[in-house]
């Protein structure tokens, strides 16, 4: 029952794994501050800012379960708020990830194989991105690794402290992200067909996997009338579109990096199953005590996709490709098993991890060379430089107020431009604006030719500055005639 002795660490691995630790938390940290916070940041920051029971009140509200919350309302209290700060936290835990896919690719395939899964992530532009926001996305994935990594080990050898483990960890994940669920299907799906469609399972190891899954349901049962509650919200009414076929290559090409990246990728991960001959020293030379291992990374990657995109399709459209992020981890696996499946060739291996490599850096120096969130430090700097006490600033869509409010210093009023339209048929000029009105508009929002017409009747546009996501218009009253 004990673990193949091949997939036992040895020393060597610690000094390789080191220097790629060390780039992906160089990466994680570079610019980590200089961007300034985005909507959603300071809804996490609002939220995890409010004592615990208001965070559960909060989060009850809306899809998210509250254990990000609760961390990150702790982490504030300790290091501040200010934008390095808050996203510190993940970008500490997309580095703790490094550590863990390596130890993942160890127990399933080989030393060398972890190593390499290690270097994609660490390099991987999709991950540098969410390491550096204040989000839960980035401890989602290290729980979600925590818990694959515990199942694993309970695969190949039962014993207590990776129950506790598994239990611990799988718990922790599904209070931070709903998509959650959809990981601990994998597991229940591979334990359920490894014991009917093969002998290698006994009926006291069933009974041992039925009890903690008994146990983690009884220490969800707290969050599960609120998420039932959330779909049922969800099902009365939800903006979002229903996925496409479309929206699957999406979720590919931003795991990848780019499209170009996801030709790469793509071809790189099909290798193991276009080469017929098994290589010596592959996946069979470390297998899963209770089946095997590529079979476990397959679906690993496959449901966490394809659950919510069917969803989508025929209850709710719930499909998020950074929800899915979780699967990310085996699709950089089943890059590095395409890697690894060439070894026989050294100067082929050599060469695919070097093309990796520096298509990795290139889409990671991209998302660096340019702005990623909405400049709303750089807009508030602007307007408040400029503004006079009796301007007006209005805001479309409604929520584009809350981060500029959360900037500014100022005590100018601002007002969401539907406090001001009426019903949408009027044709008449707004009325009861000052002489000077801003116009903050956002989320590629962009009001109707109508409205604008209504705005600009008494006023005229005198400046107009776009950021990144962000539009800003200046209008002064035209003087009667």
């Amino acid at each position: 029952m004990g673990l193949s002795p091949h997939a036992t660490k040895q020393p060597y691995q610690y000094g390789a794994l080191f220097p790629i630790v060390l780039i992906g938390l160089g990466l994680r940290l570079y610019d980590l501050g200089s961007e300034s916070l985005w909507r959603d940041e300071i809804s996490s920051l609002q939220a995890a800012q409010l004592d615990l029971r208001q965070i559960v009140d909060n989060r009850a509200a809306d899809f998210h379960p509250p254990f990000y919350y609760f961390v990150l309302h702790y982490w504030l209290k300790l290091f501040g708020s200010s934008e390095f700060a808050a996203r510190l936290l993940s970008a500490l835990c997309g580095t703790v990830s490094i550590v863990l896919i390596c130890r993942i690719g160890t127990l399933l395939f080989s030393e060398r194989l972890g190593l390499l899964s290690a270097l994609i992530f660490a390099l991987a532009e999709f991950q540098v991105h969410y390491a550096q926001e204040v989000k839960g996305y980035a401890l989602f994935t290290l729980l979600n690794l925590c818990s694959f990594y515990f199942f694993i080990l309970l695969l190949q050898q039962r014993a207590r402290s990776y129950a506790l483990g598994y239990v611990f960890f799988t718990v922790l994940l599904l209070y931070t992200h709903a998509y959650g669920l959809f990981g601990l299907a994998v597991q229940n799906l591979y334990i359920f067909s490894t014991y009917l469609f093969s002998n290698r399972m006994l009926r006291s190891e069933l009974r041992l996997w039925l009890s903690l899954q008994g146990i983690l349901l009884l220490l969800f049962l707290p969050w599960l009338g609120f998420l039932i509650d959330q779909i049922e919200r969800l099902q009365d009414g939800y903006w979002r579109a229903p996925p496409t076929l479309s929206s699957l290559r999406k979720t590919f090409a931003a795991y990848s990096g780019s499209n170009l990246s996801l030709v790469l990728f793509s071809v790189v991960a099909s290798l193991p199953f276009l080469i017929r001959s098994r290589l010596k020293g592959s996946a069979d030379e470390h297998p899963l005590r209770l089946g095997n291992p590529v079979a476990l990374v397959v679906a690993w990657l496959a449901i966490p996709i394809l659950t919510p995109f069917v969803l989508s399709l025929f209850v709710m459209p719930i499909y998020l490709t950074r929800g899915t992020i979780g699967a990310s981890c085996a699709f950089y696996l089943m890059v590095a098993k395409g890697v690894d499946s060439v070894r026989a060739s050294p100067l082929a291996s050599l060469f695919l991890v070097g093309l990796i490599s520096v298509f990795s850096a290139v889409n990671v120096f991209q998302y660096y060379a340019k702005p990623t969130r909405e400049q709303w430090r750089e807009v508030v700097r602007a307007v408040d430089t400029q503004a006079q006490e009796e301007d007006l600033i209005l805001f479309q869509p409604a929520f584009c107020q809350t981060p500029f409010a959360y900037y500014s210093a100022r005590t100018t009023e601002h007002r969401p431009l539907s406090a001001y339209l009426g019903r949408q048929e009027q044709k008449e000029p707004l009325l009861l604006l000052p002489p000077r009105v801003w116009l903050v508009l956002c989320d590629n929002h962009h009001p109707d030719e109508h409205v604008l017409k209504r705005l600009t009747a008494g006023h005229q546009r005198i400046a107009y500055e776009e950021y990144f996501g962000i539009y800003v218009s200046l209008f002064a009253q035209t003087n009667a005639k």
